[in-house]
């Protein structure tokens, strides 16, 4: 098989993590689709919140999974209103035990700020809820939320050379968490490797 080590190696270094904390997807669908199944098998509740719109591959994996979904809205014009307190309040009254959010979101853009995601990733702590963060068009380190994977453990980031790196065609995705919870999402993993020219690409 190919060999990912260097790559992990790459990733690790510029994002200033443990290589223990990284994993490798063909893409970000298939770390996404990952993600789903270790959720799934390892909580009963299967409550998630996102979003709309966003990435149809979070509603499809939910369906697939039978979540029962619950959504907010990216109102262009009232974006202003989407506050922390206000994912506070959606978590609480659907009683969610997994939430997604795309940072920034598109195609209407909501950038939410370092200081926010710590005070939302702390109220989720608390509550014993997975955080999926995912930055696949986030500018590298603009906003990132990589490093607070080193202190909440609920904690997934999810970024794609595809976007923000301007690498479409390779197919390369990786996702950031604390080691336990890689180490627990990757024994859920389907065999899928990445093909060596991908690796070659992104290095």
């Amino acid at each position: 098989y190919p060999d990912v080590n260097i790559l992990s190696k790459k990733i690790s270094k510029f994002h200033r993590l443990p290589v223990s904390f990284i994993n490798l997807g063909l893409g970000a669908e298939s770390l996404i689709r990952d993600i789903f199944i270790w959720h799934s098998r390892k909580f009963k509740i299967r409550r998630i919140g996102f979003g709309i719109p966003t990435y149809a591959w979070y509603r499809l994996n939910a369906e697939i999974y039978n979540y029962k979904i619950f959504n907010f809205y990216y109102d262009p014009l009232k974006l202003k209103d989407l506050t922390v307190s206000s994912i506070k309040i959606f978590i609480v009254k659907n009683n969610l035990n997994f939430l997604v959010l795309v940072n920034p979101s598109h195609p209407i853009e909501k950038n939410w700020s370092k200081s926010e995601l710590k005070e939302i990733l702390h109220f989720c702590k608390k509550r014993k809820i997975t955080i999926v963060i995912d930055e696949v068009f986030q500018v590298p380190h603009l906003n990132s939320a990589d490093s607070l994977t080193k202190k909440y453990f609920n904690l997934i980031v999810i970024r794609s050379f595809s976007k923000a790196f301007g690498l479409p065609g390779i197919r390369v995705g990786y996702s950031m968490a604390c080691k336990k919870l890689k180490e627990e999402i990757e024994t859920y993993r389907l065999a899928i490797e990445l093909p060596k020219s991908s690796i070659d690409e992104a290095l």
